[in-house]
């Protein structure tokens, strides 16, 4: 909204001499982040995860505000508006817009990380579960993740869980085992169990 005004009164003053119509420019802004914004919010883009395992990256943010113009350009065409508004003052926004939330997204980013760093926000509280020798290798990869990611739980499964569940003995443990991985994600607030 704030660059949709800018870039159109900045076009107005340079090309016109006067500042225009605002009022015009904050309705192509707020109707232009709306059209921006439901992708995001269908898709659950503005969640910590989203940013920090990267769904929001050029690709997908070039794309969102190029359809948001799109559907701009055709709502003034069936609404018959497009006349109000200079092509070049809409030039203007495209680029001023498409990297202000380019750059929006990537200082949000990085703000995340460094306030996770510093232990101002929680990460993602997750339960491992599985054989030694699996948890040995998933430990290793998420000792590597990158930030947001906390293993606050760990059960390791019977050595033969899951392999021959015909053997009464061998259902009977895993499930008693299995129980408590339940209790122990309970006792901990897991987020997620891997």
């Amino acid at each position: 909204l704030v660059v949709a005004i800018a870039t159109g009164a900045a076009y107005h003053v340079a090309v016109y001499g006067d500042i225009g119509h605002l009022d015009n420019y904050a309705a192509v802004g707020g109707l232009t982040a709306l059209i921006y914004a439901l992708p995001h919010i269908f898709r659950d883009a503005y969640q910590v995860e989203s940013y920090l395992e990267g769904r929001r990256g050029l690709t997908r943010t070039f794309v969102v505000w190029n359809t948001a113009f799109l559907c701009l350009g055709i709502i003034g065409f069936l609404t018959k508006t497009t006349g109000l508004f200079s092509r070049g003052g809409l030039v203007l926004f495209y680029v001023g817009g498409l990297t202000a939330v380019t750059g929006l997204a990537g200082v949000i980013s990085a703000v995340l990380k460094s306030l996770i760093r510093a232990g101002r926000i929680a990460s993602r509280r997750i339960m491992l579960v599985g054989t030694e020798a699996e948890l040995a290798h998933v430990a290793d990869v998420c000792d590597a993740c990158p930030l947001g990611v906390r293993v606050v739980a760990v059960h390791v499964l019977p050595d033969r869980a899951g392999e021959d569940l015909s053997d009464p003995a061998g259902a009977k443990a895993l499930q008693a085992s299995l129980q408590d991985a339940v209790a122990q994600a309970r006792d901990n607030r897991v987020g997620d169990i891997v």
